[in-house]
C-alpha cells in the first residue's frame, strides 16, 4: 500500500541542540507500490542528524548545513540501522530485500546482503581556463556527502575526454576546506590555442570613483552592509559593523577554530542590489580609513569570480592590506595588481599571485560591475578595529582604455578565416548582434559583431558565443523552430550554404534537451549536410567557406557538433 512516512536511519549520533530523544542520521524516502521488487537510492546528503522528535522531519538539512552531514566516524561503523513509519498517518507494508551502501571507491560493501551489485565511483569534471580536471568520487569526500562538493565546486558529471580535452596536462591537489583535498587529473584540449595574457594599465590619471560612503549624502554610494562570522566547524570568531558619525565602524574579535588550530575570519559585506559603477579603467582601490589597534589580517573582496581550480568555497578577488594606527583618516591605496582570485579557504593568502600568473588577476568584466566588496579580519588572530569613511577605485581613465588581462597580445584582431563577410541578416536575431561583450573572453574589435568574432576572428577560436545565447528570450531559438516544419536546414552565415538539418534519427524534443543539457546547439552525424561540414585535427568544426562553427566533443553516443548559434543562422545563398 502506498504510504508518505517512510524512513531510513544509521548510527546512534545525536547532534548538538537538535534531537533529544532520537539519535543517528535520518533521512526520509519513497517506497513505490508494486509485486516487484524496486531499487531506492538515497544519498547520503539526504541524511541529517538533527531532526525534529516529533515529526521526524529534519530541522537541519545536510546541504544547508555540513554539521549534520554523516561523518566519516559513523560512515566507518553505523553500529545500527532502522526502519520508520513516522510522521504520517497510514499503513505500512514494506517487504526489505536488502539494505546495501553504493557509489563506494572501491567496491559495494553491504550492510545485510551481497546481492547489490559493484558500483564505481563517479567522475566529475571542471572546467576553466581552457583546461579540464576531472576526480573520480565516492558517495562522500572526507567528512562531507559529495553532493556538497559538486554543489560548492561547481563540479559537473563525466569526464574530460568527453568534453574533447584529452591532451594530459598534469595533476593538481586542491583543498577543500574541512571536506579533504581533492586531486584532479587535468587535461587541455590538443593543439588549442591559449591566448596569451598580459595586464597593462591606463595612463596616469587622477580621476576617482567611489563605491560606498557612509555619510548618506549619496543615495548611490550609500550601501546595505551585514556582517558574517566564521561559522566553519564550530569557528568562534566575532564581530559588528555599523555606522555612526558617518563612518562604517567594524569591530570584532579573530580567534582559532578549535577543530582547525587556525584562526577563522569576520568579514562585513554589501548586501544591497544596487549596481556598482565600471572601475576598468581604474589602477587601484583606494579606502580612507583609520585603525584603533594593530591588526595584521585585514583583507578586501571584490566580486564573486572563482579562480580556476584555486578557492573552493569562497570566491572574488581578495589582497592583504595594513591599517595604520592613528586617530586621522588615512588614504591606504591597494593596487588591483595585487588582488587574486586564488586564495586558500584556511588563511585567505594568496595561492597564486597576479604578477606571477595573469589569470588570476581581475579580469574585465568583474571590474565592469563588481557587484559587491567586502572587508575581512581572517588568517591572523587579534582584535579587528577599523572605522571607514568612504571606499573608491583611483587612478581611473575618462578614455575608453580598460584594464585587459586576457586579451592577445597582439590586440583583438586575429585573422579572418572566413571567404567574405557576414550575411547582413542573419537569421534568430543574430543580426549585429555585439551587446553580449560582457561574457566574451575579451572584447570584440573594433567594429565587430558576434558573428563576425565567433566564427571569422581566429583570435576567438578557442572561444565559444555566451552559454545558452539560443535560450534568451530576444533568441528563443526552440520556440521560434516549434512551428516550422521538421527537418530544419541551418545555414552558414557567410556563405549561406546549408550545414545541418535537425532533428534527424531523432525527435525535436531530444535535439532541444540535448542542446539545453550543454548549452549550445547540439547536432549529431546524421544532421550534418555531406561535404559542407569538416573536422578538424584540433577539434574545430569549420565549414567548407572557412566559417569557424565551433567544436566536436564527442560524448558515449559519439560525434557530437557543439555549435556556436551566430554561426550557422545565415540564409540561403
Amino acid at each position: 500500500a502506498e504510504y508518505d512516512g517512510y524512513r531510513l536511519s544509521f548510527g546512534t549520533k545525536k547532534s548538538f541542540g537538535c534531537s533529544f530523544f532520537s539519535g543517528g542520521f535520518k533521512s526520509h524516502f519513497d517506497a513505490p507500490v508494486g509485486s516487484a521488487f524496486q531499487r531506492i537510492e538515497i544519498p547520503f546528503s539526504n541524511f541529517s542528524d538533527c531532526n525534529s522528535d516529533a515529526t521526524g522531519e529534519p530541522s537541519k538539512t545536510c546541504a544547508s548545513d555540513p554539521s549534520v552531514c554523516p561523518d566519516s566516524k559513523t560512515l566507518k561503523d553505523i553500529k545500527t540501522i532502522s526502519f520508520w513509519g513516522e510522521g504520517a498517518k497510514g499503513d505500512v507494508h514494506l517487504e526489505v530485500k536488502s539494505i546495501g551502501a553504493t557509489g563506494c571507491s572501491s567496491s559495494n560493501v553491504p550492510f545485510s546482503s551481497s546481492s547489490a551489485s559493484p558500483s564505481s565511483c563517479t567522475v566529475y569534471n571542471r572546467i576553466e581556463d581552457d583546461t579540464c580536471a576531472e576526480d573520480c568520487l565516492g558517495s562522500t569526500v572526507g567528512i562531507c556527502p559529495v553532493s556538497l562538493i559538486v554543489s560548492k565546486g561547481n563540479l559537473k558529471k563525466g569526464s574530460c575526454a568527453s568534453l574533447g580535452y584529452t591532451e594530459p596536462a598534469g595533476e593538481i591537489s586542491q583543498k577543500a576546506g574541512p571536506c579533504g583535498t581533492l586531486k584532479f587529473k587535468t587535461y587541455t584540449k590538443p593543439a588549442a590555442a591559449a591566448a596569451a595574457a598580459s595586464i597593462s594599465f591606463t595612463p596616469e590619471a587622477a580621476e576617482e570613483i567611489v563605491l560606498a560612503t557612509f555619510d548618506g549624502a549619496d543615495e548611490s554610494t550609500t550601501r546595505e552592509w551585514k556582517e558574517l562570522n566564521d561559522p566553519v566547524m564550530g569557528g568562534r570568531s566575532t564581530g559588528n559593523f555599523t555606522v555612526s558619525g558617518n563612518l562604517g565602524r567594524f569591530r570584532g574579535e579573530v580567534v582559532d577554530v578549535p577543530s582547525l588550530q587556525a584562526p577563522g575570519f569576520i568579514k562585513a559585506q554589501t548586501q544591497d542590489a544596487k549596481p556598482f559603477p565600471d572601475i576598468s579603467s581604474c589602477k587601484a582601490v583606494v579606502l580612507s580609513a583609520r585603525a584603533g589597534v594593530q591588526y595584521d589580517g585585514y583583507r578586501f573582496q571584490f566580486g564573486n569570480k572563482r579562480g580556476a581550480f584555486c578557492s573552493f568555497f569562497s570566491s572574488g578577488f581578495k589582497t592583504h592590506f595594513d591599517a595604520p594606527v592613528s586617530d586621522e583618516i588615512q588614504r591606504i591605496v591597494i593596487p588591483l595588481g595585487n588582488f587574486s582570485d586564488c586564495n586558500s579557504d584556511s588563511t585567505g593568502e594568496p595561492s597564486k599571485l597576479c604578477s606571477e600568473d595573469p589569470r588570476v588577476c581581475p579580469d574585465q568584466k568583474t571590474l565592469r560591475d563588481v557587484k559587491t566588496i567586502a572587508v575581512w579580519g581572517e588568517g591572523k588572530a587579534g582584535t579587528v578595529d577599523l572605522d571607514i569613511k568612504s571606499i573608491a577605485a583611483t587612478g581611473c581613465s575618462s578614455s575608453s582604455e580598460k584594464l585587459r588581462s586576457d586579451a592577445p597580445e597582439e590586440g583583438f584582431n586575429g585573422k579572418d578565416t572566413c571567404s567574405g563577410a557576414v550575411q547582413a541578416k542573419l537569421r534568430y536575431n543574430m543580426t549585429g548582434r555585439a551587446d553580449d561583450e560582457d561574457e566574451l573572453p575579451f572584447p570584440l574589435a573594433e567594429g565587430e559583431t558576434l558573428a563576425t568574432g565567433v566564427c571569422c576572428d581566429s583570435a576567438y577560436a578557442p572561444y565559444a558565443e555566451p552559454r545558452f545565447l539560443f535560450n534568451r528570450s530576444d533568441v528563443a531559438l526552440f520556440t521560434t523552430l516549434q512551428g516550422q516544419e521538421k527537418p530544419v536546414t541551418f545555414y552558414d552565415s557567410v556563405c549561406g550554404i546549408p550545414l545541418f538539418r535537425a532533428p534527424m534519427n531523432r525527435s525535436f524534443e531530444e535535439f532541444q534537451a540535448e542542446t539545453l543539457e550543454h548549452g549550445w546547439p547540439s547536432f549529431r552525424p546524421a544532421e550534418v549536410v555531406a561535404g559542407n561540414v569538416r573536422i578538424l585535427e584540433n577539434g574545430y568544426v569549420v565549414s567548407k567557406c572557412g566559417t569557424h562553427l565551433g567544436s566536436n566533443l564527442p560524448d558515449a553516443k559519439g560525434t557530437r557538433y557543439c555549435l556556436d548559434l551566430a554561426c550557422i543562422s545565415g540564409n540561403p545563398q
